[in-house]
């Protein structure tokens, strides 16, 4: 009985912590603190560890990048780096921008074997396959991978769960598919970041709001 009930104790525990409350994609401006900062990236950051026979696989910890984040994150750059008011204002034109154009994550993956962590690569013959779905049946792929390396200094103060051992990629997909269905629009209410290969495969999940 006890071991049973420690068993459950410990899932409803571990499914306490998997839970996230539903983003928001919108476009709007809100109002935003510095302090806030540490929340928003909680807020709009997922993760998972993959293990076999008790060997890490892959671990990944992704953050979607949507407008509001962006805000949250400009304003933290703002206090942190003591930016002027005009190059506080060139940063959220820039991120408006890509916001309005892409679906961005910042990635931090760890593979088990160092030459494994090459998501950059997306080639026919890659180890890994990178997709965007939603709850509608439609997944695209990635417009752009850029891999940002495993120890640049300002994507450690911005995402401190960038670590050592860590790759970091930023990661763009286009809002719509082929046909014109946007990933995003109305009536979606999940999108997943997948990434899947061989040694593993990583659903990542937002819920949205209308």
């Amino acid at each position: 009985m006890i071991q049973r009930f420690t068993v459950g104790l410990v899932l409803a525990i571990s499914l306490l912590a998997c839970s996230h409350a539903r983003v928001n994609m919108s476009m709007k401006d809100t109002a935003v603190h510095a302090d806030d900062y540490s929340a928003a990236l909680t807020h709009w950051t997922r993760g998972k560890r993959v293990y076999e026979n008790v060997e890490s696989r892959l671990f990944v910890k992704a953050t979607l990048r949507s407008w509001a984040f962006r805000q949250s994150q400009i304003a933290y750059q703002k206090k942190r780096e003591g930016l002027h008011p005009s190059d506080v204002e060139t940063l959220k034109a820039d991120n408006r921008k890509e916001a309005e154009q892409w679906i961005e994550f910042f990635v931090a993956a760890h593979t088990h074997e160092w030459y494994w962590n090459r998501l950059e690569n997306q080639s026919k013959d890659a180890l890994w396959r990178i997709r965007l779905l939603n709850d509608k049946g439609i997944a695209i792929s990635p417009s752009r991978i850029n891999r940002l390396g495993s120890d640049d200094p300002k994507y450690r103060i911005l995402y401190p769960f960038f670590q050592d051992f860590y790759v970091a990629y930023r990661i763009r997909f286009p809002l719509k598919d082929a046909e014109g269905q946007e990933i995003a629009g109305k009536g979606v209410s999940k999108l997943t970041l997948r990434i899947g290969g061989s040694p593993a495969i990583v659903n990542l999940n937002w819920d949205l709001t209308q």
